[in-house]
């Protein structure tokens, strides 16, 4: 279901790794992905962690919450949709 609605975003899937030794989906600008897994929406790297302030991650796990609500909608409306 992820997948399709990337696709139904316009996402262009890579036709291979760039890095062979990481994500799929990951290019060197970041994930290629514009509706995410839940996990990757929730991995915040310690480069990042360590170099932001503890409201500024506050907010970003607001966000990650916002984008993770959105993407549940999103994917109970098209299971709908399929189902008829």
């Amino acid at each position: 279901m992820l997948l399709l609605i990337n696709r139904l975003l316009g996402v262009a899937f890579p036709h291979q790794r760039e890095n062979l030794s990481s994500c799929f989906f990951l290019s060197s600008a970041g994930c290629r992905l514009a509706a995410r897994h839940v996990l990757c929406i929730n991995y915040v790297c310690n480069k990042i962690t360590s170099r932001i302030k503890p409201d500024q991650i506050a907010a970003l796990r607001e966000a990650e919450g916002e984008e993770i609500l959105f993407l549940f909608q999103v994917n109970e409306k098209l299971k709908k949709l399929i189902k008829g």
